[in-house]
């Protein structure tokens, strides 16, 4: 996924500041609004012994009390600069440009909600012979059932397809709404991460974002998808004495956790 067909639209390509807090991206949906929140805390550094990058970034997700959403789709995606690649071509392709390592959260469930669904028949039956009908007494039936739906978040990673290139360089987040709360009961920040080892030279993170209203009922109201992409130009420092063998263990239970997730099997 997110390795489209379709021609890619770009906006302004930006360089990512490191250490300060801003927005790689963002996308009104009808009235919502979803921010990509790059936090100063990632940072550039070594996992096992390679050129490394931990990044972190905060989903803000502002949802007015007349509009709500039922989903929404972030995608990275990191590509090496194809100039400087041509330039210094190598014959081994798999270990340019960056590719994931970690990323978290992968699963995060919000608390189940429970709603009794009931449907009601009302029936007249009617017999008919020739000229004549005979109303019959009304046939009334009620059947219910339970249903829940529950807040969730999913995490996935990928690598692009029919390249030959095994190693995952695309990271996607759906956030699932639960259809049965008026108004969201989790924080409108959902915290996401990875962490990718890189060759030094300059690449690319490119973001999407996409969603689906709904309204009162379970009915999408607007959905917004697309080719638009915010490009963001990475330019990688080296730094040794940045370790991130142990935030990498820790980086998908560190990130369910802050989540509201568990980590319980």
């Amino acid at each position: 996924m997110g390795f489209g067909r379709h021609q890619t639209r770009y906006g302004d390509i930006k360089r990512i500041r490191p250490g300060v807090d801003q927005s790689m991206g963002q996308k009104t949906i009808g009235k919502v609004r979803v921010d990509c929140h790059y936090l100063a805390k990632s940072k550039w550094g070594v996992l096992q012994d390679a050129d490394a990058w931990a990044l972190y970034v905060d989903l803000k997700i502002q949802q007015p009390p007349d509009q709500k959403l039922a989903n929404a789709t972030i995608t990275f995606t990191f590509n090496k600069d194809v100039s400087i690649a041509s330039a210094a071509s190598t014959t081994n392709d798999e270990i340019e440009g960056p590719y994931i390592e970690c990323f978290g959260p992968k699963a995060v469930d919000g608390k189940a909600a429970k709603k009794t669904i009931t449907n009601e028949y009302h029936g007249t039956p009617t017999l008919s012979a020739g000229s004549v009908s005979i109303g019959g007494v009304g046939l009334n039936r009620t059947t219910s059932y339970e249903d829940w739906s529950r807040w969730k978040i999913r995490g996935e990673i990928w690598a692009p397809p029919a390249t030959g290139i095994a190693l995952y360089r695309q990271a996607q987040w759906t956030i699932e709404e639960n259809v049965f709360e008026n108004e969201a009961t989790h924080n409108n920040r959902v915290h996401v991460g990875l962490i990718l080892k890189h060759d030094l030279k300059t690449f690319f993170c490119d973001i999407q974002i996409e969603g689906k209203l709904r309204g009162l009922s379970r009915l999408y109201l607007f959905s917004s998808h697309g080719n638009e992409v915010f490009r963001r130009r990475l330019e990688p420092i080296q730094n040794k004495q940045e370790k991130l063998d142990e935030v990498a263990k820790d980086l998908d239970k560190e990130l369910t956790l802050i989540n509201g997730g568990s980590t319980e099997s």
